[in-house]
């Protein structure tokens, strides 16, 4: 039962954690103007953030400690 708890708390921390950072890393993006901007072989319609990651990996990491 304890490993459950255990997994699941870490679980639910990691996704709170992250969603807490997405939203600071974003704004982080658009003020270092870290953007993948449309053209070429991009898809995307408007400029779009690219380090989404850090926040997840951020989030993970703290977790983990």
């Amino acid at each position: 039962m304890t490993v459950v708890v255990l997994f699941v708390g870490s679980t639910l921390l990691a996704f709170l954690l992250a969603l807490a950072a997405g939203p600071v890393v974003v704004a982080l993006s658009h003020r270092l103007e870290i953007l993948d901007v449309p053209g070429g072989r991009r898809i995307h319609l408007a400029p779009t953030p690219r380090a989404g990651g850090i926040a997840i990996a951020a989030a993970f990491g703290l977790t983990i400690l």
